[in-house]
């Protein structure tokens, strides 16, 4: 099938200078093709940065999934992505692939957690935060905001932070506890109007520094009032 566009993050190599961007998209008749809708895969970036050169890795084995991230720690590459949010209070999770090489192969990290943000240790994926929240609270995400991207800090001892930074949707100030997203049930209109002081761009995010094993998995997340780096 063809393709639509979708939302994506850019990424320079640092010991290279390629760049990449990790993408997720669908299928232009995605009702005809469900396997292929909302995909992550990731495209080399022309020596200008302003147009694609090739398909680097094919697209990852989850549907329904938005969001993409992509860093490089240590000499292994970073893909994350969680499940589509489309701006839901309750959040969505974070699954986490690595690899050696752009081109892959890619393998997915099965623990501690696969899906970092995940109550549920055992869920490949976390399936709560789809438009509204699961009925089972361990399916839910443990922090309630959807990822948007992982930066590099530079700390004072030299070493380097990465941040977890994401979107606290329909937390701001003035919103409406019975509006759960903004795009499906209840419409947008219906969330805006029923909660006339509440502004999208008032909501705020939520930075989380990454902790990893000695083996490079993502340690799963936990709620943090207040973190403190010496950069």
């Amino acid at each position: 099938p063809g393709w639509g566009g979708g939302e994506g993050t850019l990424f320079v190599d640092p010991d290279t200078a390629q760049g990449y961007v990790i993408l997720s998209a669908s299928a232009t008749n995605s009702s005809a093709h469900p396997a292929w809708s909302h995909r992550v895969a990731i495209a080399r970036l022309t020596s200008d940065y302003l147009n694609t050169a090739s398909l680097e890795a094919q697209l990852f084995p989850d549907t329904f999934v938005e969001a993409p991230s992509m860093f490089k720690r240590n000499g292994l590459f970073y893909a994350t992505y969680g499940t589509c949010c489309c701006a839901c209070r309750e959040g969505s999770g974070m699954v986490v692939f690595t690899a050696s090489e752009v081109r892959g192969p890619w393998v997915r990290q099965t623990g501690p957690h696969s899906d970092v943000n995940c109550r549920n240790s055992s869920a490949t994926i976390c399936p709560g935060s789809a438009y509204f929240p699961s009925p089972n609270p361990v399916d839910n995400p443990i922090v309630p905001a959807q990822g948007f991207s992982v930066n590099s800090v530079k700390l004072a001892n030299g070493e380097t932070a990465w941040l977890w930074i994401g979107d606290r949707w329909l937390q701001g100030e003035g919103n409406n506890v019975s509006c759960t997203n903004l795009c499906y049930s209840p419409a947008p209109e219906a969330c805006v109007a029923g909660q006339p002081k509440y502004r999208v761009g008032r909501d705020p995010t939520y930075w989380q520094p990454l902790e990893f094993g000695p083996d490079g998995r993502i340690q799963p997340f936990y709620w943090r009032d207040t973190f403190e780096l010496l950069v």
